[in-house]
């Protein structure tokens, strides 16, 4: 098999080293928003660094997939790595979601003059969302990144299954 940058790096897979990044960066996204949806200030405070996180996750979530490709080319394809990879596939559009929900969320506080994205202070504009389509771009951006949270749980439990219930099977001293 031809060297491929999503195969090894140091001789360790690359897919067991950025999925963790995914793992961690999706349901610290998750927890920033939902602080976020409980006070203005650290709604004002995280909503630039929430973003980054999720483009980072979205990134890393599209190197997982093409690494574990490459991974499953190197170790072969048993029936819960296929499973594996197809929820693993959907990590990046349900991480993609959760960024475009926070992404509109924020942009309407900043229409209604809550917050500023960029570091000059929020300019008013001529007619700013209604406080109801705020709530919903709130609670639709909570939801996303719930799911998406699972979702990342989800396929993370069953790559982890996929890998090591076999070893773990094998290597039962108990019986």
């Amino acid at each position: 098999m031809p060297a491929s940058i999503f195969d090894t790096v140091t001789g360790l897979p690359v897919h067991i080293l950025v999925v963790h990044a995914v793992v961690v960066l999706v349901p610290l996204a998750f927890l920033g928003v939902l602080v976020a949806a409980a006070s203005r200030t650290w709604r004002e405070r995280l909503a630039v660094p929430i973003l980054v996180l999720l483009v980072i996750a979205l990134l890393a979530s599209l190197v997982a997939v093409q690494s574990g490709r490459a991974l499953r080319a190197r170790i072969g394809a048993s029936p819960a790595i296929q499973h594996h990879a197809h929820l693993g596939v959907w990590v990046v559009w349900f991480v993609l979601l959760a960024a475009a929900a926070a992404g509109v969320w924020f942009v309407v506080e900043e229409r209604m003059g809550n917050l500023s994205l960029r570091s000059s202070p929020p300019e008013p504009v001529a007619s700013p969302p209604s406080p109801g389509a705020r709530l919903v771009a709130c609670a639709v951006a909570v939801a996303c990144c719930a799911l998406a949270t699972g979702w990342v749980a989800y396929t993370g439990d069953a790559g982890s299954r996929a890998v090591w219930r076999p070893i773990v099977q094998a290597t039962d001293h108990r019986q």
